[in-house]
């Protein structure tokens, strides 16, 4: 995923040299987008296609990569020791109705 540093907008699915407009929309600063690949202008420039198929700038002044893949897993509340002993001695899992 990228975010906006500034205003933007999103360019045809095929116009990689960025000569039709913003045919996508255009966009407010912080917006995210979720990136599916990279296609190249013929000057070799970087255009960032998103999951709708519009194309975006690549250019580090315009978007900035987020890491929206952290997962942080939650503490145990007891060790595997400590369940096993509250499990053996009937103090977890029995319902008592």
């Amino acid at each position: 995923m990228v975010q906006l540093l500034k205003d933007d907008g999103l360019f045809g699915k095929n116009d990689t040299e960025f000569k039709g407009g913003y045919v996508g929309g255009t966009y407010k600063k912080g917006t995210q987008f979720r990136i599916v690949g990279i296609k190249y202008s013929k000057a070799g420039y970087p255009r960032l296609i998103t999951e709708s198929g519009y194309l975006l700038p690549a250019n580090r002044s315009l978007v900035k990569q987020i890491n929206t893949n952290t997962v942080s897993k939650p503490k145990p509340k007891y060790t595997n020791q400590q369940m096993a002993k509250k499990v053996y001695n009937g103090e977890y899992g029995n319902d008592p109705y």
